[in-house]
């Protein structure tokens, strides 16, 4: 737990593995794989949407970077998402990820925004922040087989000033938490290749925190 409120307020996210009980993680995946999630395609484009943070379609704006996006360039995001799906995995949130969010980040999860993904082949989400969402954000991981060069990797800067992005792995119960109130953490997911043998599923929410506790 130390190491966590270290990297969370240092580095602005933290990682935690074995994140749920087991049959808890092993419920959710069950659920994501079921046919009858019927997911909805999302495909955003943006022209020229890395402007001045005044003038930016939310959480993309340029930066003085050239690392990062200039402000002539699109914004893309391609990925799935189910409704159906979110009303089933929002007891387990409630009864599991609240808890645990509690223990750790020293905070409530009454006023949350979920949100179950998916992404198969071409789907990607090109540079971005989260902060206009909400104070905290977090990623579960859903998949129990993921491979490396599959794609789908989250990659996070601490800001917009880094030249290096750290890339995290969908590991199998594994969390990522995202301090937005302290950090712009500056994100992207690479596109996920046609060679994947499954889609990448994710469970992401924001939080609004209400109080510590």
């Amino acid at each position: 737990m130390n190491n966590f409120i270290e990297d969370y307020y240092k580095n602005g996210y933290a990682v935690i593995d074995d994140f749920l009980p087991i049959d808890v993680a092993n419920k959710l995946e069950e659920l994501y794989f079921e046919e009858n999630n019927k997911w909805d395609l999302e495909n955003q484009d943006y022209d020229e949407a890395y402007m001045d943070e005044s003038e930016s379609t939310y959480g993309k704006f340029k930066t003085d970077s050239e690392y990062l996006p200039d402000s002539n360039e699109s914004f893309t995001a391609k990925f799935w998402r189910s409704n159906n799906l979110e009303s089933k995995v929002d007891e387990i949130l409630i009864d599991h990820f609240k808890k645990n969010l509690k223990k750790y980040a020293k905070s409530e999860i009454n006023n949350y925004d979920m949100r179950c993904y998916k992404l198969d082949e071409g789907c990607h989400y090109r540079l971005h922040m989260d902060n206009p969402i909400g104070d905290m954000g977090f990623v579960y991981y859903v998949n129990k087989k993921w491979k490396w060069d599959w794609g789908g990797i989250l990659h996070v800067a601490k800001d917009e000033f880094e030249e290096d992005f750290q890339p995290i792995f969908p590991k199998f119960n594994r969390v990522v938490f995202m301090n937005h109130t302290e950090f712009t953490l500056p994100h992207f997911i690479s596109q996920v290749a046609k060679y994947a043998l499954q889609p990448r599923f994710t469970l992401v929410t924001f939080v609004r925190r209400d109080k510590n506790v």
